[in-house]
């Protein structure tokens, strides 16, 4: 089994130097990669022509460009593993452009932060799958996160993408991104657990707007919770005081 991953940024490093050597012991496999920054056709070729599975992990506003650069290239039965953050478009840009390849939709929600912070255990972590795949390799995977006791959560692309808008990790992030633009996160005697649970968030994004912006281009509920609570504070900014 050869995979290969388009990209090698935090998270597409992540998956070919830790989490897919942990989650494919005791099968034969190869990973292959390719910096989306090198100008190497040939390379790419060669990367990703020898795929049973290809694994974009780039930033979903080059992702439409970058597949349809790679679609000539791509094996008709390899599998298309996408592990965008963002569900709704991320899946229909890959249909669009892999309509008869075998399609693996998913979000790990994990990284190499969190594998940190776990001290290498991925007990717990989640897993959306917002398909059925039929292709075997997608259901060994499936399976072997199984074993490492991986939660994996069924959700179609859109109600992934309105849970992490409204209650998922779009407002923390938001919110932290907001916070370390604009606050001194220095530590002080007032500091609360809700103060550290901030600067954490605030650590993660502060310097990675792409992240924020990404989300609010493409997931339309996170454009309507921007609106809603821009309204909300403009509102907060308007009361009187109180004599």
């Amino acid at each position: 089994m050869t995979i290969s991953i388009l990209g090698q940024g935090k998270f597409g490093s992540f998956l070919k130097d830790t989490f897919l050597p942990i989650l494919l012991q005791g099968e034969e496999y190869t990973i292959l990669s390719y910096d989306i920054q090198e100008n190497n056709p040939t390379k790419l070729k060669q990367v990703i022509s020898h795929a049973d599975v290809v694994i974009p992990c780039i930033p979903i506003r080059t992702l439409e460009k970058s597949l349809n650069k790679i679609k000539s290239y791509v094996r008709p039965h390899a599998i298309i593993w996408d592990v965008c953050s963002i569900k709704v478009y991320s899946e229909r840009v890959v249909r669009s452009i892999f309509p008869t390849n075998p399609l693996f939709i998913t979000h790990p929600m994990f990284g190499p932060g969190s594998y940190a912070a776990s001290g290498g255990n991925m007990h717990g972590f989640r897993f959306v799958l917002c398909n059925h795949p039929t292709a075997h390799i997608a259901k060994l995977i499936l399976s072997k996160l199984q074993k490492q006791k991986i939660q994996i959560i069924e959700l179609s692309s859109k109600e992934h993408d309105k849970l992490s808008a409204y209650t998922g990790q779009f407002p923390s992030l938001l919110l932290g991104y907001l916070a370390s633009q604009q606050l001194d996160f220095k530590n002080n005697t007032l500091d609360t657990r809700t103060t550290d649970f901030m600067k954490d968030i605030a650590r993660i994004v502060k310097d990675d707007r792409m992240i924020i912006e990404d989300i609010v281009m493409y997931n339309p509920f996170a454009q309507k919770v921007c609106t809603t609570l821009s309204r909300k504070l403009t509102s907060i900014t308007k009361q009187k005081k109180v004599d």
